[in-house]
C-alpha cells in the first residue's frame, strides 16, 4: 500500500500511495501547524474535505484508508496538494495528487482549440444562407404560424426546468455551470418560439445566443468534472463570453465561422473530456450524459432531414420539430443524471 512511515518529528522523501497519491511528513508542531492555520483548519482530526472537491482522479477510498484530507492547499503544473491527517503517524501531511489522466485529456483540448482556431482563421467566411429559414412545414397550429416549429420548444421548458430543480436539491461543485446550462435551455424555449413565429437574421440571433449560453455551461461543467473543479468554475464566463461574441459577430460580419467553431468544437472538447479524462465517484451515471449527447446527435441528423422526414412521414411531422423534441429529450437525460448523483448523495 505504502513505504514505511517516518519517524514523528522527521520531513522525509514522498511516500507512494497506488503510485498516484504522494504524502509527506511534515513536523505537527511547526510546518503542518502553519499549514493549518493558512486554511483554517481547527485541527488535525478535523472533518474530511467534501466529495465534490475532491479532484477527479482521486479514488476516496484508498485515500481515506490512509490520511483524512482536511482542506485543499494549492495547486501546481504536477498536481494539488492537500492537507491531510494520517493516523498512522498521528499528525499532519502534505498530500499531493498527481495529475495524470486529467492532464492527457486537457492537453488534448488544448490541441483541438488551436486546431480550430487556425481552422477559422485559414477558411473562406461563412454566410448565412437565407433558405435556411424555409423550414418544411408552414402549417399554423392552434391558431399559433408554423406552429410544429414553435410549440415543439415546449420540452426545453419542461426538461430546463427538471434540470434547474435537481440542480437546486443539493450543492456540488459544478453547480454553477449546470444551472447556466439549464436556463440557457430553458431561455432556448422562448428564444427559438420567437424566431420561429417569422424566421428570418434578426430573430435568429436571440434563437442563438441562449443555445450557446447552454452549450458553453455544459463544456464548462464537464471541464470541471474531468479536469479540475475549480478550473471548471474559473472557465464559466469566458465561455460564455466566447459563446456570445461568435453569435454576435455572425450577425455584424454575416460571418459564421466562429459560431459554428464554438458550437461544433464544444461538441468535440466534450466527447474527448469524456473519454479521456478521469471520473470522480461523485460524478455518477455518466450514461444518461452520452445518452443526452447521442439524442443531441439524433436532434442535429432531424434537422438536416427536415424535409425528407416531413414528406416521409406523410406531413405529419418536419424533421426540425422533431429535432427540438430530441434535443430536449437529451436536456431531460441530463437533468435526470444530476437528480440521481443528488439521490445518491443523499443515501452516502
Amino acid at each position: 500500500m505504502s513505504e514505511a512511515p517516518q519517524r514523528p518529528g522527521d520531513i522525509g522523501s514522498d511516500a507512494t500511495v497506488d503510485g498516484s497519491m504522494l504524502a509527506t511528513a511534515v513536523p505537527a508542531a511547526s510546518t503542518s501547524a502553519g499549514l493549518s492555520a493558512m486554511s483554517g483548519v481547527s485541527g488535525s482530526r478535523g472533518a474530511l474535505l467534501p466529495q465534490h472537491e475532491l479532484p477527479a482522479e482521486f479514488d476516496r477510498e484508498l485515500i481515506v484508508s490512509r490520511c483524512r484530507l482536511l482542506s485543499r492547499l494549492g495547486a501546481g503544473g504536477m498536481g494539488l496538494v492537500y492537507l491531510a491527517y494520517d493516523p498512522s503517524l498521528d499528525r499532519e501531511v502534505a498530500a499531493k495528487q498527481a495529475r495524470r489522466r486529467a492532464t492527457i485529456a486537457a492537453t488534448v483540448v488544448i490541441v483541438l482549440v488551436v486546431i480550430g482556431l487556425i481552422a477559422v482563421a485559414t477558411q473562406p467566411p461563412i454566410r448565412q444562407p437565407q433558405d435556411y429559414h424555409d423550414f418544411a412545414d408552414h402549417r399554423a397550429l392552434l391558431g399559433v404560424p408554423n406552429g410544429g416549429d414553435v410549440l415543439s420548444n415546449l420540452g426545453f421548458v419542461i426538461a430546463g426546468l427538471a434540470g434547474l430543480v435537481a440542480c437546486m436539491r443539493r450543492s456540488f461543485a459544478a453547480r454553477p455551470q449546470y444551472l447556466v446550462f439549464f436556463v440557457g435551455i430553458t431561455l432556448t424555449a422562448a428564444g427559438s418560439g420567437y424566431y420561429h413565429l417569422a424566421p428570418d437574421d434578426p430573430r435568429l440571433v436571440w434563437d442563438r445566443l441562449p443555445m450557446t449560453l447552454g452549450f458553453m455551461g455544459l463544456l464548462a461543467a464537464i471541464v470541471g468534472e474531468r479536469v479540475d473543479p475549480r478550473r471548471g468554475r474559473q472557465l464559466l464566463a469566458p465561455l460564455l463570453v466566447l459563446g456570445v461574441a461568435s453569435v454576435l459577430y455572425w450577425f455584424a460580419v454575416d460571418d459564421l465561422r466562429p459560431y459554428v467553431a464554438v458550437q461544433f468544437g464544444s461538441l468535440l472538447v466534450i466527447l474527448s473530456l469524456l473519454v479521456l479524462g478521469p471520473r470522480r465517484p461523485a460524478d455518477g451515471h455518466p450514461r444518461l450524459l452520452w445518452a443526452g449527447l447521442a439524442w443531441y446527435v439524433l436532434a442535429k441528423l432531424g434537422e438536416a432531414l427536415d424535409r425528407l422526414i416531413f414528406a416521409a412521414t406523410g406531413e405529419l411531422v418536419s424533421g426540425h420539430t422533431l429535432k427540438h423534441l430530441a434535443a430536449a429529450v437529451g436536456v431531460g437525460l441530463i437533468a435526470r443524471m444530476i437528480a440521481r448523483r443528488s439521490a445518491d448523495a443523499r443515501t452516502q
